[in-house]
């Protein structure tokens, strides 16, 4: 009888021990960060904006657009043009094509992002190039040709 008393006993102690281990593995996996994903596109203007109420569409006229995935959340970018200095860039929504609909601005920057910048996830994304507020944000800030890079993530 004792003998099988500390069998059992045996027995219960491994079967512990397999659900301590087992159980601070599983609580390890659930405090796991979440994994970044990044994705990179290229798209090229052919001059600056020009006006108030310019829109992009496949011209390309100071304007390049990128649709963003419901996953990303974040964006980089940097605006390259031909005069190689740094060039105003407005990243903002799409314009709607209703007359009088603002578009919804997230961000600016001078030759490149310094910071990521927080879209929505599945944002249709417009990158106006030069626009009117480039002389006082961004010298020289004018724009002639060039491509714009940007790297869309799920994380900042």
């Amino acid at each position: 009888m004792t003998h099988a008393k500390s069998v059992t006993k045996r027995f219960l102690m491994v079967l512990m021990i397999f659900g301590l281990v087992f159980g601070s593995v599983a609580t390890a996996e659930s405090k796991r960060k979440p994994r970044e994903t990044t994705r990179t596109v290229e798209g090229s203007y052919d001059s600056p904006v020009l006006g108030i109420f310019a829109e992009c569409g496949s011209a390309a006229v100071g304007c390049v657009s990128f649709s963003a995935r419901p996953n990303e959340r974040f964006v980089t970018a940097k605006v390259q043009d031909a005069h190689g200095l740094p060039a105003y860039v407005l990243v903002r929504t799409a314009a709607s094509g209703s007359f009088g609909t603002e578009a919804e601005t997230y961000g600016e920057f001078c030759g490149e992002t310094t910071e990521p910048i927080a879209i929505p996830a599945g944002a249709e994304l417009e990158f106006m190039v030069g626009a009117a507020a480039s002389v006082t944000i961004c010298s020289p800030g004018v724009a002639t040709t060039g491509t714009i890079t940007a790297t869309f993530s799920n994380l900042p």
